[in-house]
C-alpha cells in the first residue's frame, strides 16, 4: 500500500499567530516553517479520513487513516440496502412487498423521503427513498418491516436503547443485529451497527477501509447499482385513507451531476461530518473512494474529485 501525506491541519490560532507575524515581517522567535510541501503524492485534502480501492477487485490501494475507527453517518445506508437486498437476490418478490410506515418511522429526526405514518409503499420504491435523499424515515421503515426475518441480537451485546430509538418495533433490533452479521462475515472488525440509517450514535462506527469493503461487494449487486446512479425518482405511495400521492426523490450525491462518477452515498451529521462514499469510471477503469469528516458539504466532492483525479493518473502511469 501507498501511503499519501498526512494531511495538514491549521489551528485557527496558529493561523492567526502566524498570520500576525507575516504581517509584522518576522515570525515570532524559535518558530521554524515546516519543510516544503512535496511535489508527489496525494493531493492534500480537508477530510479527516480517505481511501480508494479498485472497483473491480477490491483491492485497496491508498488512503490516509484509513483504518481509524469514526462516525459514518448515512453511509450507513449502504449496508441498510445491501441486507434488504440479500433478502430479494433470493426472492425477487421480496421487491414487491407493501411496507406500511409506523409513526416510529414516519417521525425519524433528519433527512427525509418525506413518508408519513400509515403510508403505503413497495419495498423497491421505498430502496429509492432510502438511497437518494438518504431517507431516515425509510431506513427504520425498512428495519421495522424485515426484522422479523432475523433472529434478535445476542443476549450479551442488545443494540442499545437511545432516545431515538424509542417506540420502535420489537424486530427493529433484529434487523440492526443482521447488519451487523453482515458486518462480521464481511470481515469488518472496526464497524459496529446501532440503528439502521447512521443518526449519530456513540456506539456507532466503523472506517474507511471497511466501507470500501462493504461498498465493493453493494456494487456488485445490479439493484443496488441501479439505485445509488440514479439522480431523480419518482413514486407513488398510499396514504391511511387510500389516497395516492406523488412523492419525487433528488439524489444528494452532486457528484451524479458529473460524467463519469457512478453513485453510491452521501452522509452528514455533526458528529461524523460530511462523508461521502463514491464510484468513479474511466474507460476500463473503476475506482471506489470514502472520504469521512470532510469540513462542509462542498469540501467533501472538493476532495473526492482531487482525490479521484489524482488517483486516476497514478493508474495510467502504472502507479498501481
Amino acid at each position: 500500500m501507498v501511503t499519501a501525506p498526512k494531511i495538514l491541519l491549521l489551528v485557527p490560532a496558529v493561523v492567526l499567530l502566524v498570520a500576525t507575524g507575516v504581517a509584522q515581517g518576522k515570525l515570532p522567535t524559535g518558530d521554524k516553517k515546516q519543510s516544503a510541501d512535496a511535489l508527489h503524492g496525494a493531493p492534500f485534502v480537508n477530510a479527516m479520513a480517505w481511501g480508494i480501492a479498485d472497483g473491480k477487485t477490491g483491492e485497496f490501494l491508498w488512503g490516509h487513516q484509513e483504518d481509524k475507527t469514526l462516525p459514518m453517518a448515512s453511509t450507513t445506508k449502504v449496508m441498510t440496502a445491501l441486507v434488504v437486498l440479500d433478502l430479494a437476490s433470493k426472492d425477487e418478490s421480496v421487491l414487491a412487498e407493501t411496507v406500511t410506515v409506523s409513526r416510529f418511522a414516519a417521525n425519524t429526526g433528519g433527512s427525509s423521503a418525506k413518508i408519513r405514518q400509515g403510508d403505503r409503499i413497495k419495498v423497491g420504491e421505498l430502496l429509492y427513498g432510502l438511497l437518494l435523499p438518504s431517507g431516515n424515515d425509510a431506513a427504520n421503515a425498512l428495519a421495522e418491516h424485515f426484522g422479523r426475518r432475523f433472529r434478535p441480537p445476542p443476549v450479551n451485546k442488545p443494540v442499545p436503547w437511545t432516545p431515538r430509538s424509542a417506540g420502535r418495533a420489537p424486530a427493529w433490533a433484529n434487523f440492526v443485529a443482521e447488519m451487523n452479521r453482515r458486518a462480521k462475515q464481511l470481515k469488518m472488525t472496526k464497524t459496529r451497527y446501532v440503528n439502521p440509517h447512521g443518526l449519530d450514535s456513540q456506539y456507532q462506527h466503523s472506517s474507511v477501509r471497511e466501507i470500501l469493503r462493504l461498498s465493493k461487494v453493494a456494487m456488485e449487486n445490479p439493484d443496488f447499482r441501479k439505485r445509488v446512479r440514479t439522480r431523480r425518482y419518482k413514486s407513488s405511495v398510499i396514504d391511511g385513507t387510500g389516497s395516492r400521492r406523488q412523492v419525487e426523490w433528488t439524489n444528494t450525491n452532486r457528484l451524479l451531476d458529473i460524467e463519469g462518477y457512478i453513485g453510491l452515498k452521501t452522509g452528514t451529521t455533526p458528529r461524523a461530518g460530511c462523508c461521502l462514499v463514491a464510484g468513479a469510471a474511466r474507460g476500463d477503469d473503476n475506482l471506489l473512494l470514502v472520504v469521512l469528516n470532510s469540513t462542509n458539504r462542498q469540501g467533501r466532492y472538493v476532495d473526492s474529485r482531487n482525490l479521484f483525479r489524482w488517483a486516476f493518473r497514478q493508474r495510467v502511469a502504472g502507479g498501481k
